[in-house]
């Protein structure tokens, strides 16, 4: 027989206590999630008065607590990943300024004697640790592996260790001044 039927008797029920406990967790879930809301500026879809809710709103109450905690935790995410993009970058920036020196370098060498040398790389490695202070103190080599890669970097294993793969980026050559730029086109 189903047990959802009414004249069912092996239909358990839970006790008065267990059911007032569960009312209260309720009542206080409906009176939380009517804060959130608020709080971030959005119209319940549920009724604002609890004695009123039906069992629609109960999961109108449910949706509504679980988009505010994902809110919640996509802005402590977001957070987190700014502070470490942006020192990432900058661990990144300092690395390329070195290729950039020697890349320069390499330029510098006379033609006839750069055939001989190997042509300049296109990319290059930064290695896992020097990238250690863009992030949280404590964080893991493999946390941080995980973190590069979901911010879109390539990590490649070298040795027994991680490195970021990087593209090599010429300098940006400057725009002409005003000024030159007259000269130029007179």
């Amino acid at each position: 027989m189903n047990q959802n039927t009414s004249n069912d008797s092996s239909v358990k029920v839970i006790s008065s206590g267990t059911e007032k406990d569960l009312l209260a967790l309720f009542v206080s879930l409906h009176g939380k999630v009517l804060n959130g809301l608020q709080e971030v500026g959005k119209t319940p879809t549920f009724s604002t008065d609890f004695s009123k809710c039906t069992n629609e709103d109960y999961k109108e109450i449910h949706q509504a607590a679980r988009a505010l905690i994902s809110g919640a935790r996509k802005a402590r995410w977001e957070e987190e990943v700014k502070g470490i993009r942006n020192g990432l970058k900058k661990v990144v920036d300092t690395y390329m300024e070195t290729q950039r020196k020697e890349k320069s370098e390499y330029d510098a060498i006379p033609a006839q004697h750069r055939k001989f040398l190997a042509p300049f790389p296109t990319a290059f490695a930064i290695p896992l640790s020097a990238c250690s202070p863009a992030f949280a103190q404590g964080t893991t080599p493999e946390q941080m592996v995980a973190r590069c890669k979901e911010l879109g970097y390539t990590v490649a294993k070298v040795g027994e260790s991680f490195a970021l793969k990087v593209a090599f980026v010429p300098a940006p050559t400057p725009a002409p001044k005003a000024e030159e730029a007259e000269v130029v086109a007179a």
